[in-house]
Parts: structure tokens; C-alpha cells; sequence
């Protein structure tokens, strides 16, 4: 076969494809549809707080990772703010048409969304990790004590103390035994990846129906109704 039917027989990949683009190009042409064929967006609709909570509901925390995001993307202040008007929008729809099932959301969700802040010690040899377990349990030694012997606990995500975080972001080998421990109670030694560990659930936070709560549940409940609507 010739070197130019070589090429014409490769399937055409479109750089939204190629970039791994395509399928977030399918779902923001999905949300335009969703909020109709009038898309102009005026910015004397964006009320003070849309902005802020757009980049919440992003995930951002600070003003510093905010502009490192806009910086990288290239988003302008007009671009953050018409994007602001149009996930305002989205919430709106997707209070409309989905708001009645948030409740029933709100309860499915909320032992995954409750947070909590958990310490943990991992060694490979299970005799010391033991000794070390019965030193904390008899109050010989506190956890943060015993956490600041060890160097490598720094930076681990297996030694150490983490959170607070969503019982849904906790590593799989934890989750189950940090949900059912009450705060405080030692979590007896156990086998992880190819050593031993034990835990001890430091605080854990119970998610409300907040504002923030309530955006993300409307958006998840938008996102699953679209997807249906798409694969139909």
C-alpha cells in the first residue's frame, strides 16, 4: 500500500480527542443545551457572591492557587466572571428540575461526605508495630509523640496524620475501619499493602445541608441526569 494510503486510512482523530478533550467539550455543549438557546450571558446578573462560590465549588481554597489556575489557563477577569453567571445558571437549572430529589441525595451522600481527621502508624515488622500499638493503648506514650519518631512518617501517605477529608477521599485499606471507630478509640493493628498499621480516628465532623453542601448535591444531581440523558 502506498505511503499516502497508509495515512488515509488512519481514522481521523480530532485534537479535542487526541488532548483527551473531547469527552469535557461533550459535557459543556451538554450544559449549554441544558440552559437553552439563549446563552448570552450579562454581567449585570452576577451577584457578588457567584464568583466565590464558582471557585469554591472548583475546588479552590485560596486566592494564590486561584490566580496560579487563571494564569495557567488563561482565564481573564471577564472569562472568570462569565463563567461565574453561567455555573450560576446551571445551579439554577439544576435546582428546577432536580432540586425535589435533594433530600433523598443529601442521605444517600452524607456518610461519604462527613469528614474526618485520622493518625496512623505503618511499619513492616508487625512485633514492634504491636509493642508500639500497646504503648499508645495503655497511655504510656501519646500519638503525636510516637508519630515524631519515626522520619519517615513525614510526607507518607501511610504514616502520619491526615485530614480533614471526606470518608470518601480516605484510602481504601481505612475507610471501612475508620467508620465504624468512635473518635478517640484505637484502632487495632492491621495488615496493609506489605506491612502493618494501626490507626486512631483523631475527630470526625458531621456534613450539614449548607450552602456549599447543597451546590455540590445540585451539580452531582445535574451531572448523573445528563449522563443518563446521553447514554439513552
Amino acid at each position: 500500500m502506498p505511503e499516502t494510503d497508509l495515512v488515509s486510512a488512519v481514522p481521523e482523530v480530532s485534537s479535542f480527542e487526541r488532548w483527551g478533550m473531547a469527552e469535557r467539550l461533550a459535557w459543556e455543549q451538554a450544559v449549554d443545551e441544558a440552559l437553552g438557546v439563549d446563552l448570552d450571558l450579562n454581567l449585570e446578573e452576577l451577584d457578588q457572591a457567584a464568583v466565590r462560590h464558582y471557585l469554591l465549588d472548583l475546588g479552590f481554597t485560596s486566592d494564590e492557587a486561584v490566580r496560579a489556575w487563571m494564569r495557567r489557563e488563561r482565564v481573564g477577569e471577564t472569562d472568570l466572571m462569565y463563567r461565574a453567571i453561567r455555573h450560576q445558571r446551571w445551579l439554577k437549572v439544576c435546582q428546577d428540575r432536580w432540586g425535589h430529589l435533594l433530600a433523598n441525595q443529601y442521605l444517600k451522600r452524607k456518610e461519604e461526605l462527613d469528614s474526618l481527621r485520622w493518625s496512623c502508624l505503618y511499619l513492616d515488622e508487625y512485633d514492634m508495630l504491636f509493642e508500639l500499638y500497646m504503648r499508645v493503648k495503655e497511655d504510656e506514650i501519646e500519638m503525636a509523640e510516637l508519630l515524631s519518631q519515626f522520619p519517615q512518617a513525614e510526607g507518607s501517605d501511610r504514616c502520619g496524620f491526615f485530614g480533614p477529608m471526606p470518608l470518601s477521599a480516605v484510602p481504601e485499606a481505612l475507610k471501612d475501619r475508620l467508620k465504624s471507630s468512635p473518635v478517640g478509640e484505637l484502632i487495632k493493628p492491621f495488615q496493609m499493602d506489605q506491612g502493618w498499621a494501626f490507626a486512631k480516628v483523631e475527630d470526625k465532623t458531621s456534613t450539614m445541608l449548607d450552602d456549599k453542601t447543597r451546590r455540590l448535591l445540585l451539580l452531582e444531581l445535574g451531572e448523573q441526569n445528563l449522563v443518563l440523558k446521553r447514554n439513552r
